[in-house]
Protein backbone atom coordinates (compact mmCIF):
# COMPACT_ATOMS: atom_id res chain seq x y z
CA UNK A 1 0.00 0.00 0.00
CA UNK A 2 1.34 3.61 -0.77
CA UNK A 3 1.62 6.40 1.61
CA UNK A 4 -1.06 8.54 -1.03
CA UNK A 5 -3.85 5.38 -0.98
CA UNK A 6 -3.19 5.38 2.52
CA UNK A 7 -3.40 9.16 4.05
CA UNK A 8 -5.14 10.85 0.85
CA UNK A 9 -4.66 14.75 0.43
CA UNK A 10 -2.94 14.82 3.70
CA UNK A 11 0.65 13.70 2.17
CA UNK A 12 0.74 17.12 0.52
CA UNK A 13 0.76 18.43 3.92
CA UNK A 14 3.96 16.40 5.06
CA UNK A 15 7.74 17.44 4.35
CA UNK A 16 9.77 15.76 2.50
CA UNK A 17 11.23 14.11 5.97
CA UNK A 18 7.57 13.43 7.31
CA UNK A 19 6.91 11.70 4.27
CA UNK A 20 10.18 9.33 4.25
CA UNK A 21 9.24 8.96 7.74
CA UNK A 22 5.88 7.76 7.19
CA UNK A 23 7.10 5.62 4.11
CA UNK A 24 9.28 3.75 6.56
CA UNK A 25 6.41 3.50 8.65
CA UNK A 26 4.19 2.10 6.04
CA UNK A 27 6.27 -0.83 5.74
CA UNK A 28 7.09 -1.32 9.23
CA UNK A 29 4.32 -0.47 11.42
CA UNK A 30 6.08 -0.64 14.84
CA UNK A 31 9.38 0.10 15.92
CA UNK A 32 11.13 -0.02 18.62
CA UNK A 33 12.57 3.69 20.17
CA UNK A 34 16.00 3.58 20.12
CA UNK A 35 15.95 1.41 16.74
CA UNK A 36 13.71 4.07 14.55
CA UNK A 37 15.70 6.47 15.91
CA UNK A 38 19.03 4.76 14.75
CA UNK A 39 17.93 4.10 11.48
CA UNK A 40 16.16 7.64 10.44
CA UNK A 41 19.69 8.82 10.96
CA UNK A 42 21.63 5.99 9.62
CA UNK A 43 19.90 4.76 6.77
CA UNK A 44 17.61 7.51 5.53
CA UNK A 45 19.47 10.22 6.59
CA UNK A 46 17.06 12.52 9.10
CA UNK A 47 18.89 14.46 10.80
CA UNK A 48 16.28 15.32 13.85
CA UNK A 49 13.95 12.18 13.52
CA UNK A 50 12.99 13.07 17.13
CA UNK A 51 11.19 16.18 15.92
CA UNK A 52 10.01 14.49 12.86
CA UNK A 53 8.01 11.95 15.07
CA UNK A 54 6.76 14.15 17.38
CA UNK A 55 5.15 15.88 14.61
CA UNK A 56 3.48 12.77 13.39
CA UNK A 57 2.41 12.08 16.59
CA UNK A 58 0.93 15.38 16.59
CA UNK A 59 -0.50 15.22 13.28
CA UNK A 60 -2.27 11.91 14.25
CA UNK A 61 -0.19 9.68 11.88
CA UNK A 62 1.84 8.13 14.58
CA UNK A 63 1.24 6.80 18.32
CA UNK A 64 3.88 6.38 20.71
CA UNK A 65 3.78 3.52 22.76
CA UNK A 66 6.06 1.58 25.61
CA UNK A 67 9.02 2.09 23.95
CA UNK A 68 8.02 2.24 20.59
CA UNK A 69 6.26 4.07 17.64
CA UNK A 70 3.93 2.85 15.78
CA UNK A 71 1.38 3.71 12.69
CA UNK A 72 -1.91 5.42 13.96
CA UNK A 73 -4.80 2.48 14.63
CA UNK A 74 -6.77 3.76 11.91
CA UNK A 75 -3.86 3.51 9.13
CA UNK A 76 -2.57 -0.16 10.94
CA UNK A 77 -6.25 -1.24 10.26
CA UNK A 78 -6.05 0.08 6.78
CA UNK A 79 -2.93 -1.95 6.15
CA UNK A 80 -4.06 -4.87 7.98
CA UNK A 81 -7.22 -5.02 5.92
CA UNK A 82 -5.28 -4.23 2.28
CA UNK A 83 -2.57 -7.12 3.46
CA UNK A 84 -5.43 -9.65 4.64
CA UNK A 85 -7.80 -9.36 1.48
CA UNK A 86 -4.43 -9.66 -1.02
CA UNK A 87 -4.13 -13.54 0.83
CA UNK A 88 -7.42 -14.11 0.82
CA UNK A 89 -8.34 -14.65 -2.97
Amino acid sequence: MDLRSLIGDRVKELSEDERRVMEYFVSNVSVGELIVLRELRARYKIREPLRVLRSLVEKGLLERGEGCYNLAEELREKIFESRSSRYSR
